[in-house]
């Protein structure tokens, strides 16, 4: 009997990553989204912070798990932000500037990163990216959307959006540059009168955070209601304070 439950105890503590080196934190109570988040650093993999759903197979009964890269100068100062994107069912991934597969690839390798090491459960195949870097943005192999936060660069061949938070000067100037000249794929810009601090400090990342969920929502989760305050169809008045403008919206309406 004491040898079955030795073995018993082997195969059990084989069975689930060792996790002693990775950091579990909760921000905000896990966001306001319905799959309570967790913030994630590991020791294995340096420098990078993940935000994921912390029940892993309760998410996936109802929603896919699709992934957002983040590529930005700092971290902290988006926790709230990504953090709350996370808890809507998204696994999102601040890159520190690594670059975006070989960090998507040690993801998938190191799984005791993942609460109870589940990352088979991500959509590994849907990936998004979001970026502050503007042209030094590196783009992963596959990706199905961009999103320019605070800064312009490339245009993109698939449906993409910048969102600024209306500040004067050489970016905003960018921005209206690729957006105004872009005339093959849908793009929009997204304009909310909150400087260049955006709304990442306010609780649950506020106003940036939802424009920024509901077009992920719609790009990486094929929610069509989602687009529609990008493309005119809604009025954008359900998100006070935002100004929204669309180019070759043709192309995403049926």
């Amino acid at each position: 009997m004491l040898t079955a439950l030795l073995v018993l105890n082997l195969l059990s503590s084989c069975a689930l990553p060792a996790q002693e080196d990775v950091n579990f934190r909760t921000l905000e109570e896990g966001g306001a989204g319905t799959w309570k988040s967790v913030i994630v650093e590991d020791a294995a993999l340096p420098g990078v912070r993940l935000y994921t759903p912390k029940d892993l197979p309760a998410a996936v009964e109802r929603t896919t798990l699709p992934v957002v890269l983040f590529e930005g100068r700092d971290k902290d100062p988006y926790d709230k932000y990504l953090n709350e994107i996370a808890s809507y069912g998204y696994v999102v991934v601040n890159t520190a500037g690594q670059e975006p597969d070989k960090v998507l690839k040690a993801l998938q390798t190191t799984q005791g990163v993942f609460p109870d090491g589940r990352g088979d459960l991500v959509a590994w195949e849907r990936v998004g990216v979001i970026s502050t870097v503007g042209e030094r943005t590196v783009l992963p192999v596959r990706s199905e959307t961009l999103i320019y936060l605070h800064s312009s660069g490339p245009r993109y061949p698939a449906p993409y959006l910048f969102l600024t938070g209306g500040e004067d000067g050489p970016v905003l100037q960018s921005v209206y540059d690729t957006f105004f000249t872009e005339d093959k794929v849908f793009v929009a810009a997204a304009t909310y009168p909150a400087g260049a601090e955006g709304t990442f400090s306010d609780p649950y990342g506020g106003s940036y955070a939802m424009l920024t969920l509901q077009w992920l929502e719609w790009v990486l989760k094929d929610k069509p209601w989602s687009r529609t305050v990008f493309t005119g169809e809604e009025c954008i008045c359900y998100f006070k304070g935002w100004g929204v403008q669309q180019r070759n919206e043709n192309t995403v309406i049926e």
